[in-house]
């Protein structure tokens, strides 16, 4: 089947209902778009910090400086914004600043099926910052 433009336009209205069990309830979410997920992986790029790779004969040589403070308020801002988006999809309209208020247990249930339905792979950003720890 050839998907028409109409088809893969339409995705940010793939809104469906899914049961958050630390909230005994549903909500309404939708995917993220792909400038969306750039918006959410540039927020939480900003929170690594610099780095500098040096390419020597004897192969690559980084040097950088992690503030593992501003690294976790990055995500933190990060996936409120792609909660606050994500939950944004029906009559109610969410700020990040608004979902930054909901139960942590509730909200990090939320933002695993937002990453899920966006196709965020939070393994590949795990082992990015762990990378960059040692």
């Amino acid at each position: 089947m050839i998907l028409t433009k109409n088809a893969l336009l339409k995705g940010k209205n793939d809104i469906k209902s899914y049961r958050i069990e630390s909230a005994n309830g549903e909500v309404y979410l939708r995917p993220l778009t792909q400038a969306e997920v750039l918006t959410y992986q540039s927020m939480t790029a900003e929170g690594l910090g610099s780095f500098n790779a040096d390419n020597t004969r004897h192969g690559l040589q980084t040097k950088g400086k992690i503030d593992i403070k501003k690294t976790t308020l990055a995500n933190g801002e990060a996936q409120a914004y792609a909660v606050a988006l994500s939950l944004s999809c029906k009559e109610e309209k969410y700020t990040p600043e608004e979902v930054g208020l909901f139960e942590a247990k509730v909200f990090d249930e939320i933002f695993k099926i937002v990453a899920e339905i966006s196709g965020i792979d939070l393994d590949a950003e795990k082992e990015v910052e762990n990378f960059l720890k040692e």
